[in-house]
């Protein structure tokens, strides 16, 4: 079985949940339409705060050495 992990980050405190569930139900559509076995795991939420996009989207890959998705 293959595993999908997913970090994500947001703008603002309400996106966290709201995103949360679309991000998932995406994937696992996809993953439904795949060969194999694949199971997607709960997205994790990045709490990351720098000052420009570029900047956010940097420290977002830094931290997410685990994930094969990085959604921004």
């Amino acid at each position: 079985m293959n595993i999908l992990t997913i970090g994500f980050t947001t703008e603002g405190k309400t996106d966290k949940r709201f995103l949360s569930n679309i991000i998932r139900k995406t994937f696992e559509d996809l993953a439904y339409n795949c060969h194999g076995q694949i199971e997607v795991y709960e997205p994790q939420h990045l709490l990351i705060r720098e000052e420009t996009f570029v900047a956010n989207v940097v420290e977002a890959s830094k931290k997410v050495p685990w994930a094969n998705v990085l959604c921004i």
